[in-house]
């Protein structure tokens, strides 16, 4: 997915040649051992979470106050289930 979407052209020097040590061409991604957070895309009947959902659960883990929270605009592409995803209100894109 990630080169598919490579819009820099990084996976294309990489595979070059032209970039070393890059994760995915001539490095193995190594997936945490204990990672910090673990977000399922399902839930544990099988519906989809939404993205707002695992937005929110990361913020609660980051201890981010809701209130001080904006939703940025629709169009902003987050997959194929796109939605809209918090962010500090007054940044860049923040409704």
């Amino acid at each position: 997915m990630c080169e598919q979407r490579d819009c820099k052209g990084l996976y294309k020097l990489a595979r070059a040649g032209k970039i070393k040590g890059f994760t995915g061409v001539d490095d193995p991604y190594e997936a945490p051992e204990q990672p910090e957070i673990v977000l399922e895309a399902r839930a544990a009947d099988g519906s989809y979470n939404s993205p707002e959902d695992m937005a929110a659960r990361i913020m609660d883990y980051l201890e981010v106050p809701p209130a001080s929270l904006c939703l940025t605009p629709a169009w902003l592409p987050l997959g194929p289930r796109s939605g809209r995803l918090p962010v500090p209100c007054g940044a860049p894109g923040s409704a």
